[in-house]
């Protein structure tokens, strides 16, 4: 309804979104998630599919999927005393790949490229914000990942629109597309 009728929902919509990304991190905080040890596991598998990680609950019914842990909703994991998370990243691991496929000097450079050298979210983010790469901050540069995500899984115009909706972006299915373009 927001993409439909920005206008008439200019102040209630955005409440609306509000609510729903609450009730969604609450989703994240959920009772009986940890095992009676205080920790959080989840059973890990590959799907056969696209060759990626997959996480669900664990034998026991506890945990949840743990690939997907909100950004906002990580502090309720704390590591053991004397520890620290480390967090790995395949730093736009589709991208690079597909680049080298492609056997085009440029992109192969790119896809080579330390990932503080070259980060592709930023070059979309860049594009759709018609900007220079230090006017691109966290959030521009997340919106600009959220697009090439878009891109790479087929999620042309509405379906888009809908899913950035999600993150608090109101934009027609036909600016979505254009920004896809």
């Amino acid at each position: 309804l927001m993409i439909r009728h920005p206008k008439a929902l200019k102040k209630i919509g955005p409440l609306i979104l509000s609510n729903r990304r609450v009730d969604k991190l609450r989703s994240f905080y959920v009772e009986n998630i940890a095992d009676p040890d205080g920790r959080v596991r989840g059973s890990f598998s590959v799907s056969p599919e696209n060759g990626r990680f997959a996480c669900s609950k664990n034998p026991m019914g506890r945990g949840a999927n743990l690939l997907n842990q909100d950004r906002e909703a990580r502090d309720h994991f704390v590591p053991d005393e004397g520890h620290i998370f480390l967090r790995l990243d395949l730093s736009q691991a589709e991208s690079r790949l597909v680049y080298m496929l492609t056997r085009d000097k440029e992109l192969i450079a790119k896809a080579r490229a330390m990932p503080w050298e070259y980060d592709d979210h930023v070059d979309i983010a860049m594009i759709v914000f018609e900007c220079l790469a230090e006017e691109i901050d966290k959030e521009r540069r997340y919106f600009g990942k959220r697009v090439n995500h878009a891109k790479n899984y087929g999620l042309m115009g509405k379906k888009g629109a809908e899913e950035i909706l999600k993150d608090g972006y109101v934009i027609s299915a036909e600016e979505f597309q254009e920004m896809i373009n």
